[in-house]
């Protein structure tokens, strides 16, 4: 099975019979691929799992794919550079609405045809539900694949992007191979001209010139006389020689082309190279569009909606066997009564299938948009893929012709090197031929001459030994004297044969002339000592014929004293032969003439006449040695007559051989002329196809030319169509802003109604608690009163009052717990719905935003990638800033809200808390309030039964008063700290204290006690109040929130045609830069636009006092002011907008005032028309409102910089002018 996938569309591909196709070609693949899906093979992409591409000359089965485990991807070239994606292959299958057919059996009445019609639609509704889920299997498995043919397509971008760095990296080391020769390679070419002055000065010699010519051989050469003639010829140079294999024209030729190369190929072309380089490989390294954000996600998402699927097809399985089971029981049964009670129950179930049924349509419709969706993507990031890859190509083929030139480059220098060589070499060649000749010579007649000394002593020695042999053989002495049969061995007997007879015949006169000729070039070449070579040779044959002298003299006086002995004594004694030895025995044959020489005196020691007896006797030995040397000398003529027809035999071979070697010689005189011709053809023909080969590289660079401005157009129509989608998505978006903004309107509308009705309740509540304390507070001064003139009547009368009263104090204990229970649910509940309705707007808002920015009813999303970046186009990166700052707004927007619902939230648990801690409190002040109306009771008692007090009936009353005015401020106390957040540890610290003071003078106490007690009761007034102006502040927060949203929705609608406007205002930010120091600059309108989306939103004052400076926290209540006053903005700093400019002594320059983490600089090219100095001390100006006119988004640059900020930050930098009313401004602040 292959799975192939057209663009981004993956679908099964089954082949009858795979195994043919297995031991074919990837070419024939392609071909039934063409066949059976209609993709042309020249637009096919076979890729497997891992990157690897199929090539189209191997065989399918050399790849271990085309299974269910390892697939092959097909891509369609044609599908992918098409403008629009590609339609996915989606099989719908069968989308039946069972709405009606249900509707109309629950409207059937109770019978048994009804229960089989029911029956049936069961089945119906679980054969649907099979074939719902089989689809949506199909589905997300063809998004698995589609997962898959995407990391395959990735993994290949990596194999091709690696293979391109390493094709640059070796280019990029033969070039700095090149560049560190550059400078030896431009001091040659200064040098060319030279060059050509000095071989045109050095002649070819004559022994030279017919070899050189390719007339004679070397054998062949003119003899001498021929040479003087030949010398008064024209001097043939050795440029001109050159010129004639290659004329001088090309070598100019060549020399202007290595001069072109070497000023065409610098570090310039080398640094754009690495640049282009760099780009293509960073723009093919993009994580962001290599990985598919959220893709795992989403296919988690989707297999749990499968087992959901498939627990929907369970559950409509059973139910259609209920209906059935049904169905046989009431046949079975036949009993009609039971048909009502199972049509009721069919109608609930059928309606369960129903909604299964939807669900199971609506699980299939997601399925279908989340395959069209990811197809989508795919696609997109699928024409990125192409445009990297096409982009690596071009770079490539620069790498390429780069190579190629540098290779050609490098083939002229090389004969340039040769050129600036050549004299060099050219005397090195004649001296060494000079040398070599001289040595041969020497040595072939040196060797000749020695081999002809060995050839004889050899012979002689071999002669001897073979005499006495024939003598000694069959002789029985023969076995005291073994060896005797061995014989020395040749050596150096023959002479070498001839060698460098291929030399041209130079001779040391040629290289004296070429010496006095060229005597520059002669100091620098040195020449061989030819008379060492000969002085060598010549004492070797001076010792050696030397050495033969002395063999002779030794031998004839070997023989001489051999005669005489033999006349002397005949019979021969091994001792008496001691000074006489071999010939062999020693190097030197002088020993035996010193034994000679040596015995010869003994011989004529005796007297005269014995001496001429012997002469006598001897004479006779003498004629017979004659005779026998005679004899031999008659054998040696016979010899020397056979070895002189062998050597005329010799002679006769000789002479064919060099009667055959001329035959041979003139028939390699003729090849060489031959292959002459040959060569000159070759040569012609190699010309031809260089020219044809320069003349084709011509054609095609300028086909490749017209190719691109083809390709050019094609891209600037391309892109005018995408300016045109684009405009078309900007009016969509604006009009989304428009109904996005009609929405914030309404929920505005809705929020402010919210807060009129929290309003009202909140003043019913606080108007309904301010009567019931009123009413409380008269109740109890009438009671108080009444008491007072109970007291008066009776004492009695008195404690009935006080037990009336500690009954009051469990009522109100009761309805202080019942308040407080009830305040505190009321609380919550007026919490809790206010939490529940704000998030539900959220989740609307939230909701509304999901569905416009992206249709799919999943909940996990698919980061949408970004559109191609084309060129680097201005409008596109426009789009997508204003797409992605409008996203962020909302979700800043969206973030902020939460976070303060969240903290209204915790104080609301925190005040709940604290309410608990203080109804805690109040138990224990209850507690405390009873031993106080006990002490209090105990007193009265005490007074009453004093006789002190029996004249003094006035006193007793006030002190009676006064205790009741004390107890019923306690109960005023108690239902008083409902409302406050008093520590309980000062509370009880204070009434230990009371009662301290109670016990030291009680009717002063009293009296101080009441003062205090009503002293709180202002002070919880108070607190409540500034809760009061607290809950007050939040919702102006919050309205000032809802303000700052529809402000930056306003700024994005403004920013949209300024970005358009880009490079207009480009043009004149250039010449503001140039006032700029080195330490700061400029950012250009496109990133700052991204660094102002991505920097902290601006912030309320409330939460951004952390980060002002001193100087800024002076200034936060005059600015504070101003906004209210109307006269500044504090919350934006746009053209037209006025602020509040003030010194800023930590950065040492003026500041703007604005309530957001970023900071805004004055441009010191406003100072000179605000009449400002650098130091504030200078002018009077050290705050003043101006009007913006225009900003610069900067950075530091340096970490010392004028505006004294880390290197690094990014600030603002404001043009501004001054406001006519700003001194009158201030001071009305001031003056506040």
């Amino acid at each position: 099975m292959f799975v192939l996938s057209c663009t981004i569309i993956l679908f099964n591909f089954f082949i009858e019979s795979l195994t043919r196709l297995q031991l074919k070609h990837v070419a024939q693949l392609k071909e039934a691929i063409e066949r059976e899906c209609g993709v042309v093979s020249a637009h096919q992409v076979l890729l497997m799992s891992g990157g690897e591409s199929l090539e189209p000359t191997a065989r399918v089965c050399s790849y271990s794919a085309g299974t269910d485990t390892n697939p092959i991807y097909l891509f369609s070239k044609a599908a992918i550079e098409s403008h629009l994606p590609p339609t996915p292959s989606i099989d719908y299958g069968s989308d039946v609405d069972l709405q009606n057919q249900i509707d109309a059996s629950l409207a059937m009445p109770a019978t048994y045809q009804t229960l089989i019609a029911r029956a049936q639609l069961a089945q119906q509704c679980c054969g649907l539900a099979r074939e719902q889920t089989r689809i949506c299997e199909r589905l997300v498995h063809d998004q698995h694949l589609q997962q898959q043919g995407w990391a395959a397509v990735v993994a290949n971008l990596e194999d091709i992007t690696q293979m391109f760095q390493s094709r640059a990296d070796l280019l990029q080391q033969s070039f700095a191979v090149y560049l560190s020769e550059r400078q030896r390679h431009m001091e040659l070419l200064e040098n060319f001209n030279a060059d050509l002055g000095t071989l045109a000065k050095i002649p070819i010699l004559p022994a030279l010139r017919a070899q050189a010519e390719g007339l004679l051989s070397p054998d062949e050469q003119p003899s001498q006389p021929e040479k003087d003639t030949e010398g008064r010829e024209k001097v043939l140079s050795l440029l001109r020689w050159i010129s004639a294999k290659d004329n001088q024209s090309s070598l100019e030729q060549v020399a202007e082309q290595c001069s072109r190369g070497l000023e065409q190929f610098d570090e310039r072309v080398m640094e754009a190279l690495k640049a282009e380089v760099n780009a293509a490989i960073d723009s093919a390294n993009k994580q962001d569009m290599k990985e598919i954000k959220g893709l795992g996600e989403r296919l988690f998402a989707l297999e749990q909606l499968m087992a959901q699927t498939k627990k929907l097809v369970q559950e409509q399985g059973e139910l259609a066997q209920g209906f059935l089971q049904n169905q046989s029981r009431a046949n079975n049964l036949g009993d009609a009564s039971v048909l009502p009670d199972l049509c009721t129950s069919h109608r609930r179930q059928l309606l369960v299938m129903l909604q299964n049924h939807n669900k199971l349509r609506d699980i299939r419709r997601r399925c279908t948009k989340a395959k069209e969706e990811l197809s989508v993507n795919i696609y997109h990031r699928l024409k990125w893929i192409m445009y990297v890859e096409n982009k690596m190509m071009e770079v490539d083929g620069k790498l390429v012709m780069y190579h190629e030139s540098l290779k050609r480059l490098r083939r002229h220098l090389e004969v340039l090197q040769q050129i600036h060589l050549a004299p060099q070499m050219y005397m090195n060649a004649v001296a060494e031929v000079v040398r070599r000749r001289t040595f041969s010579q020497a040595f072939l007649v040196w060797a000749s001459n020695l081999a002809c000394q060995l050839l004889t002593v050899h012979s002689e020695e071999l002669a001897r030994r073979r005499e006495f042999q024939s003598k000694f053989d069959g002789h029985f002495l023969n076995t005291l004297f073994p060896g005797l049969e061995d014989t020395p061995p040749p050596f150096a007997t023959q002479a070498p044969s001839v060698f460098d007879n291929g030399l041209p015949k130079l001779t040391a006169e040629d290289m004296e002339s070429l010496r006095s000729q060229l005597p520059d070039l002669a100091l620098t070449i040195s020449s061989p000592d030819l008379n060492s070579i000969t002085q060598f040779f010549l004492s070797k044959s001076l010792t050696s014929t030397d050495e033969n002298n002395k063999e002779k003299d030794g031998a004839s006086m070997r023989v001489d004293a051999a005669a005489k002995e033999q006349e002397r004594a005949r019979a021969p004694m091994l001792f008496d032969r001691g000074g006489f030895e071999s010939e062999t025995d020693t190097e030197e044959f002088e020993k035996i003439g010193q034994g000679a020489t040596d015995s010869k005196p003994e011989s004529f020691d005796g007297a005269k006449q014995t001496r001429q007896k012997q002469l006598e006797e001897n004479l006779g030995n003498t004629r017979e040695e004659v005779e026998r040397l005679r004899s031999m000398m008659k054998a040696m003529k016979a010899v020397v007559h056979e070895a002189l027809r062998s050597v005329r035999k010799e002679l006769a071979v000789l002479r064919d051989r060099s009667s055959e070697g001329a035959a041979g010689l003139s028939k390699t005189t003729d090849q060489v002329r031959e292959a002459l011709s040959l060569y000159a053809r070759e040569c012609d023909r190699r010309l031809r196809e260089r020219e044809q080969e320069l003349t084709v590289d011509h054609e095609l660079e300028m086909a490749d030319v017209k190719k691109m401005i083809e390709n050019r157009e094609e891209e600037i129509c391309t892109l005018k169509r995408s300016v045109i989608e684009k405009e078309s998505e900007l009016a969509e978006h604006e009009r989304l802003i428009s109904t996005m903004r009609q929405k914030l309107e309404s929920e505005q509308t809705e929020m402010r109604d919210l807060q009129t009705r929290l309003h009202q309740q909140l003043e019913e509540a606080l108007e309904q608690a301010r009567a019931e304390k009123e009413s409380a507070v008269k109740n109890a001064n009438d009671e108080r009163f009444l008491e007072i003139a109970s007291l008066t009547n009776s004492v009695t009368q008195c404690q009935k009052r006080i037990q009336e009263l500690e009954k009051s104090l469990d009522t109100a204990r009761s309805d202080q717990k019942r308040m407080v229970k009830e305040a505190t649910e009321k609380l919550q509940m007026e919490y809790k719905s206010e939490l529940q309705s704000i998030r539900s707007r959220f989740k609307l808002m939230t909701a509304s935003s999901t569905m416009e920015s992206s249709p799919s009813d999943s909940t996990d999303k698919i980061e949408r990638p970004d559109f191609i970046e084309l060129a680097g186009h201005v409008l596109s990166t426009a789009s997508q800033d204003a797409m992605k700052q409008e996203k962020r707004s909302i979700e800043d927007e969206r973030t902020d809200c939460v976070a303060k619902l969240v903290h209204d939230l915790r104080l609301a648990t925190q005040v709940i808390e604290e309410k608990d801690r203080e109804m805690e409190m109040f138990r224990r002040r209850e507690v405390a309030l009873t031993d106080e109306c006990k002490r209090y009771k105990s007193t009265i008692r005490r007074l009453t039964e004093s006789e002190n007090f029996k004249g003094e009936p006035g006193l007793h009353k006030e002190s009676s008063d006064e205790q009741l005015e004390m107890s019923q401020s306690s109960l005023e106390e108690v239902a008083k700290n409902l409302e406050t957040e008093k520590d309980l540890e000062v509370e009880v610290s204070e009434s230990k204290k009371v009662r301290l003071e109670a016990s030291d003078d009680e009717p002063s106490c009293l009296a101080r006690r009441l003062e205090m007690l009503e002293n709180e009761n202002k002070r919880l007034s108070a607190e409540l109040q500034s809760l009061r102006e607290s809950k007050e502040s939040a919702e102006a927060k919050i309205e000032a929130l809802e303000a700052d949203k529809v402000r930056l929705e306003i700024e994005l609608v403004k920013e949209r045609p300024r970005n358009f406007a880009a490079p207009d205002s480009s043009s004149s930010s250039e010449c503001r830069e140039k006032d700029m120091n080195a330490s700061v600059a400029v950012v250009s309108e496109s990133s700052a636009r991204r660094d102002a989306a991505t920097s902290p939103k601006p912030q309320r004052r409330c939460g951004c006092t952390t980060c002002l400076t001193h100087v800024q926290k002076k200034m936060q209540k005059t600015a504070t002011k101003l906004v209210e006053m109307g006269h500044i903005t504090a919350t934006s700093c746009d053209p037209g907008d006025n602020v509040l400019m003030f010194w800023d002594p930590t950065h040492g320059t003026y500041t703007l005032y604005q309530e957001s983490t970023t900071l805004y600089f004055l441009n010191t090219d406003s100072s000179s028309e605000l009449d400002l100095g650098s130091n504030p001390d200078e002018t009077k100006n050290t705050q003043s409102i101006v009007e913006v006119v225009d900003k610069q988004y900067c950075h530091a640059r340096k970490s010392e910089n004028r505006y004294r900020v880390r290197r690094g930050t990014k600030f603002y930098r404001v043009v501004v002018k001054p406001v006519s009313n700003s001194a009158a401004m201030l001071a009305s602040v001031q003056q506040e």
